[in-house]
């Protein structure tokens, strides 16, 4: 997948590119390689500027390539859809996606899969913070009330692990630990070195 990223940068498509490095940053949690890919793309995908034409760029994955790219625009954004969901209105969007209405013209958005996964809570935070799916790079650990409202109100809409899931929300006594969202109807805290589930969420309007 290391490769295909770096194909799929040549050819100038940054989302897949940056799929492709998620995807192999998830199988070989820590690869380098993949978590450098990861930031160049999304630096890309987030910059407005037009690339000058026969302009270098190095790729900074594993091969160290030089890319050289014609006529070609950096951090040209795929269309991003917006929703209108009514406040606590469940909605699946399309086959991998479901949005909830929280008020104010704002939506939770969540995928539908399922991640078997797991990850101690440092990797999960990171995992999250440089996921890029469905064309949206803003996704986020969710809250112990956003989590337990997925559990609650949305677990028919989704697939899931029964097991634990990681929230945001550290600990208050102890900032060693965080607090989890069992998706057997439980709730409580866990160390951060421990390897629970991870449901990642983004807020959207």
């Amino acid at each position: 997948m290391i490769d295909q990223g770096s194909q799929y940068i040549q050819d100038g498509s940054w989302t897949r590119a940056l799929e492709a490095y998620q995807f192999a940053f998830e199988y070989k949690p820590g690869n380098d390689e993949a978590e450098k890919g990861i930031k160049f793309v999304n630096v890309m995908i987030q910059s407005k500027d037009k690339a000058k034409r026969g302009l270098e760029l190095s790729s900074n994955t594993g091969n160290k390539a030089q890319i050289k790219r014609q006529d070609s625009v950096i951090g040209r954004k795929d269309k991003v859809e917006k929703y209108k969901v009514k406040n606590g209105e469940w909605k699946i969007i399309n086959d991998d996606l479901v949005i909830v209405g929280i008020g104010g013209g704002q939506y939770l958005m969540w995928p539908r899969y399922k991640d078997i996964n797991r990850y101690n809570w440092l990797k999960a935070t990171n995992h999250a913070k440089n996921l890029v799916y469905k064309v949206y790079n803003d996704w986020r650990l969710p809250t112990e009330t956003e989590l337990m409202s997925l559990y609650n109100n949305g677990g028919s809409l989704i697939s899931y692990e029964e097991g634990r899931y990681w929230t945001s929300m550290e600990y208050s006594a102890d900032n060693k630990c965080v607090y989890f969202v069992d998706f057997r109807g439980s709730k409580g805290h866990q160390e951060k070195s421990a390897s629970l589930y991870v449901r990642v969420v983004r807020t959207g309007q």
